[in-house]
């Protein structure tokens, strides 16, 4: 749109023939039209994706896929990003399902089965899936993950996968024992709660993989670095707390049209 409405004689910028003005706007034209392509191509590997790990079949699941590959697609722009913008939508989209599937589509013994298999990883064919979703929902990661961190491994040129499970391995661990305090009726402590809440936010699984797809190679040195964990730590309590007091608001105004509505039906009676 902007393109369209974009009048380069009355912004020329560069002192230049005319010729050589239109020329660029041909360009430019021409590079957004190539961008535009590449994305509805990637927006129909996701989707065919999504299909093929049958995610669509789970009816708690929330589909978040257009939004995650929107927040790529608009702050990593270069063509060469293609695979950094897949794993942010993928990774996005299965966190999603996995935070679905935590807060109302699973029962606590699907649950724990998930997060056991998560846990073995590799060896998960040792145990028995417990119900049909679990089976979706673990395929989904477990493929997923495997290749990113194959395609992740070659550009690294060293094994970066390993990283990966880890950081589902403790997303998984940090919702269990929300389920936990759940179940029990637990109340953390403030330093409890973000301690844990930080982690099951989620970022980890989508900003971290993501990394090496850009910039510079990162050696296992810098993500054992205490600055690199303490970056990602802010950035997650950061988007915890300002998901928080949204989710508190939304509550709060949805509670108060609540009582409105019973005071007036009082009112009439």
């Amino acid at each position: 749109m902007n393109i369209e409405k974009f009048d380069f004689m009355e912004h020329q910028m560069l002192c230049l023939p005319r010729q050589r003005n239109q020329d660029l706007l041909a360009l430019g034209v021409m590079d957004f039209n190539t961008s535009q392509i590449v994305c509805q191509q990637e927006l129909q590997h996701l989707e065919s994706w999504v299909k093929d790990s049958r995610l669509n079949q789970l009816p708690f699941a929330r589909q978040k896929l257009a939004y995650f590959y929107l927040s790529a697609a608009g702050t990593m722009l270069p063509g060469e990003l293609s695979d950094a913008r897949i794993l942010w939508a993928k990774n996005g989209a299965l966190t999603t399902v996995v935070d679905d599937f935590f807060d109302v589509g699973g029962s606590k013994n699907e649950l724990e089965n998930l997060t056991t298999l998560v846990e073995m990883w590799d060896k998960h064919e040792e145990i028995q899936y417990y119900s049909k979703h679990v089976e979706i929902v673990f395929s989904a990661i477990y493929n997923s993950v495997n290749q990113l961190g194959a395609k992740a491994s070659a550009v690294q040129s060293h094994n970066v996968t390993k990283h990966f499970v880890d950081i589902w391995q403790d997303l998984m661990r940090n919702m269990m024992t929300e389920v936990e305090w759940r179940e029990s009726g637990y109340i953390p402590t403030p330093e409890e709660y973000m301690e844990n809440a930080v982690v099951t936010f989620a970022l980890g699984p989508i900003v971290l993989p993501a990394l090496y797809f850009i910039g510079p190679k990162i050696t296992e040195y810098t993500v054992r670095d205490t600055e690199y964990n303490e970056l990602f730590r802010l950035m997650s309590t950061c988007g915890r707390l300002l998901n928080d007091v949204q989710t508190y608001e939304w509550w709060l105004a949805d509670h108060t049209r609540g009582q409105e509505r019973v005071a007036g039906a009082h009112r009439h009676m």
